[in-house]
């Protein structure tokens, strides 16, 4: 279950790392609210074309994410759908019998009787509102978020103990402002760890995003993981 979670995960490549980041947060039960306040801080979910209901229902239907509460009506009831109710309620009462309208003798007619005086109108019963519904992550969503986070542990090892190391320490460096992808191939053009062999900026950019390091605000900009990693590897020198 948790690899279909994470093969559905990846398969949102600007919106993966943010979607993990909903399953951690929904490790205590959530709100609605409260989600709408937390994905408001992602900002790949400040520059996605889907609101945040679609993204909350791939979760769900992953089973990455369970829902708790809410309300919800059968067909026909108070709560179904209004096409529903009024069709069911149009029907003449003869076609519901199975009787021919035509079938029928006419009734004679009833003398007119006097008007009455108007009732006063009743206060409406207010709606029984529903149950809120609450989001929460399920055994698999978090088994899929520890494993993403293992994987990403993996390549921040990666950039650490490799040759291209300085490299990607220069690129989070230049990126502690929002940088253009052209900027950053204009930083590393002549960089002889990216000449020889000859290694695309793209590529640096694609790992340190993977690694919850880099993200896309405005720009690609260094998050607090790869600030962090800063931190260590000048702590190691």
């Amino acid at each position: 279950m948790e690899k279909s979670i994470a093969e559905r995960l990846a398969s949102e490549t600007k919106l993966e790392e943010a979607l993990y980041r909903l399953i951690a947060f929904c490790e205590q039960e959530r709100a609605y609210n409260e989600l709408e306040e937390e994905a408001a801080a992602y900002p790949e979910m400040c520059s996605c074309a889907f609101p945040l209901p679609t993204v909350l229902g791939w979760l769900v239907d992953a089973s990455a994410v369970a829902v708790v509460g809410g309300a919800s009506g059968g067909n026909g009831g108070p709560d179904a759908p209004a096409a529903v109710r009024t069709a069911e309620s149009s029907r003449p009462r003869e076609a519901a019998a199975g009787l021919d309208v035509a079938d029928t003798p006419d009734t004679p007619d009833t003398p007119d009787t006097p008007d009455t005086p108007d009732t006063p109108d009743t206060p409406d019963t207010p709606d029984t509102p529903d149950t809120p519904e609450r989001f929460i992550a399920t055994g698999e969503g978090l088994a899929a978020l520890a494993a993403h986070r293992a994987e990403n542990r993996l390549v921040l090892l990666d950039c650490h103990s490799g040759r291209y190391e300085p490299v990607f320490a220069e690129l989070l460096q230049f990126c502690a402002a929002p940088q253009s992808k052209r900027a950053i191939e204009a930083r590393l053009a002549g960089n002889p760890l990216a000449e020889n062999p000859r290694v695309f900026p793209g590529f640096f950019i694609d790992r340190l995003e993977r690694a919850g390091a880099l993200v896309w605000d405005a720009g690609w900009k260094t998050t607090d993981v790869g600030a962090a990693w800063l931190a260590a590897r000048e702590g190691r020198g």
